[in-house]
């Protein structure tokens, strides 16, 4: 069964080192035993790019922000806005961002599967949580949109807090839950080592070649989306049973 799993999963990555499967065989076999050995209470989602993917041209929404001056051009988005913090920038910036993140989310429909599956999973752990650089109101819209807000106790935004690391503090903070306890999905280096930082177990979601090999060789789950890691989660517990 994991033969086949890993046969799917890296069917759209043939440019992947065949001495990469025994690494990929490992990391796979380790989230395994984790859900296998650990009571796992929290499962805590990044939300663009792991858990949806909105439509917003970043490149686009940097260049506006760099023409109006509000960030510098060496600066990524995020980084611009944590400078600005407590100045009159930044509500300049926030509201840019606002205005792409609505026009994204009336995008988006119901996902009647990501539902069921998160469902499934909520049968085994006690919270879900979102921590993203997205603002709360819009993350609580596109919840409902995709009909999967009655399965998220938590949404951490970058209003609460704009670094990841301290976002998944204020999760564990609130829901009193454990690092060892808990289990992070995110598309991007800073999720995973953030996780590693707390002793939270990371799971990595990407459909990129690149970031596929790379999260392999750190030693990090790999999955090309979310569904997928959820589906191997579901499936590992019921084999346990």
């Amino acid at each position: 069964l994991l033969t086949r799993l890993i046969k799917v999963l890296t069917c759209k990555h043939s440019k992947l080192r065949t001495n990469l499967d025994s690494v990929y065989r490992r990391n796979l076999a380790y989230l395994s035993k984790v859900l296998r050995e650990r009571r796992i209470k929290c499962i805590i989602f990044d939300f663009d790019g792991t858990l949806v993917k909105l439509d917003i041209p970043w490149n686009e929404v940097k260049a506006k922000l760099v023409k109006d001056g509000l960030i510098k051009p060496w600066d990524n988005i995020m980084i611009g806005l944590y400078k600005s913090r407590r100045k009159k920038e930044y509500h300049k910036i926030d509201e840019v961002l606002r205005e792409y993140e609505n026009k994204a989310i009336k995008k988006l429909k119901k996902d009647h599967s990501l539902n069921a599956l998160l469902k499934k999973v909520s049968e085994n752990v006690k919270y879900m949580a979102i921590v993203s650089k997205q603002e709360k109101q819009a993350i609580e819209r596109a919840l409902d949109i995709m009909g999967i807000s009655k399965t998220i106790s938590l949404v951490v935004d970058r209003e609460a807090e704009i670094l990841r690391l301290e976002q998944l503090k204020r999760v564990l903070d609130k829901l009193g839950v454990l690092p060892e306890e808990t289990l992070m999905f995110g598309d991007t280096i800073i999720d995973i080592v953030s996780a590693l930082k707390l002793n939270i177990t990371p799971i990595s979601v990407t459909d990129n070649p690149y970031r596929f090999q790379q999260y392999i060789e750190y030693g990090v789950p790999c999955f090309k989306n979310v569904k997928e890691a959820l589906k191997y989660i579901v499936l590992q517990w019921r084999c346990s049973t």
